[in-house]
């Protein structure tokens, strides 16, 4: 299994190895219902151009896991003295300690667990708050940290809870357009539900593309490219510029550390991203998804180096939903 971070100057990304691996589009973490035995249709109508045949996709996906572009890196960041776990995660607890006092870091991370409640009002269950104040308790320092995190409860209660186990009292800054949901779906939110809903689910989906999942048939395989191209932007420029637009431009203005707290929408191809596809988030073929509190971290040194981090908040980064 190959283990990678990325390494990036402020807007010129370049990625490197250092070994080697919700849900709607409005954040409201809604759940697949469909099983990768029983994948639908891309399009019942044979006439759709992004039409397949279920039984196909079915009977013969399987990945195929192509690196990224990799440029020699320019950036002068060194890589912390980390090690990832078996699965190609790093302890959030380990990138802070490693991390030079003069760096800056901003995690971005998935929620806690939440209640099986949808929607924008939906809170953390007891043991999501149980995750939350654990992790931060993992953090405790001296220094305060700068918290944000979607207009939803239970992101602003996430990243309260990890303030609190850190000893802080927070205020969590809304920072939906730097945490947008949507960020790598090419199409509005309601075209997206609407497809996926009918097409394996969300996870199913996002994870075919975010793999570049191919099958055997070249026309189905010609179909499932054109799908990803329509619904979604290309997965490493679109990672490299959430992090140098979203996370760079901005970092500055926030402390030392910063906390941001977002939905698995966003946080499942940014890991996927970070680690140049070695992390397996397969939900169509492994089950596995992006767990509560995984995301990545973005280090950004006094001289402007960066170092991405595909990381973990609990005891492993994946879950099985």
């Amino acid at each position: 299994m190959r283990k990678a971070l990325i390494a990036l100057s402020a807007f010129s990304l370049a990625a490197f190895f250092v070994g080697c691996n919700e849900s709607s589009t409005s954040a409201s973490d809604t759940p697949d219902i469909t099983s990768s035995e029983t994948v639908e249709t891309i399009s019942s109508d044979s006439n759709d151009p992004i039409s397949s045949a279920a039984e196909e996709i079915a009977s013969c996906a399987s990945v195929e896991i192509s690196s990224a572009s990799v440029e020699s890196s320019t950036s002068t960041a060194t890589p912390l003295a980390v090690v990832p776990d078996e699965d190609g995660f790093y302890d959030i607890a380990d990138i802070y300690s490693a991390a030079p006092a003069t760096s800056k870091i901003a995690f971005v991370i998935r929620h806690a667990e939440r209640e099986d409640s949808l929607g924008q009002l939906s809170n953390l269950t007891e043991n999501g708050v149980a995750q939350a104040l654990a992790l931060g308790s993992k953090l405790v320092s001296e220094e305060a940290f700068h918290y944000g995190s979607t207009d939803f409860v239970r992101t602003r209660a996430t990243a309260s809870y990890i303030a609190e186990g850190r000893g802080e009292v927070a205020t969590v800054d809304t920072l939906d357009e730097i945490l947008d949901g949507n960020y790598f779906i090419a199409v509005p939110s309601d075209s997206f539900d609407s497809y996926t809903s009918s097409h394996g689910g969300s996870w199913t989906f996002i994870s075919r593309w975010a793999y570049n999942d191919t099958v055997a048939n070249p026309t189905v395989n010609a179909n499932l490219q054109l799908a990803y191209s329509t619904y979604f932007y290309d997965l490493f420029e679109r990672g490299n510029q959430f992090v140098s637009e979203n996370i760079v431009a901005n970092i500055s203005n926030w402390s030392r550390v910063s906390v941001l707290v977002t939905h698995d929408v966003l946080v499942a191809p940014l890991i996927i991203y970070a680690s140049n596809r070695a992390i397996d988030l397969q939900f169509f073929a492994s089950r596995r998804w992006a767990n509560y509190l995984s995301g990545i971290a973005v280090v950004v040194d006094e001289a402007g180096g960066v170092l991405v981090y595909p990381v973990r908040g609990a005891e492993t980064g994946y879950m099985y939903p």
